[in-house]
């Protein structure tokens, strides 16, 4: 087999450049989606739980 055949060059792409084709700007960053449904319920659970104890605390304090 000939060189051309297992490694194929494009010679009017200049060497360590990639072709730029339908690629995005290195500076622009992909937009991020918002957080799921189930991470927000997560949230909530924990948050309700963690004033759960500190009320719970704070009360036992208080009436100590």
């Amino acid at each position: 087999m000939s060189d051309a055949m297992t490694n194929p060059t494009n010679d009017d792409t200049p060497a360590g450049e990639k072709p730029t084709g339908d690629e995005t700007p290195n500076d622009s960053k992909p937009e991020r989606q918002g957080p799921t449904k189930a991470r927000i319920t997560m949230w909530i659970v924990v948050g309700a739980v963690a004033l759960y104890f500190i009320g719970n605390g704070l009360y036992g304090i208080l009436t100590k």
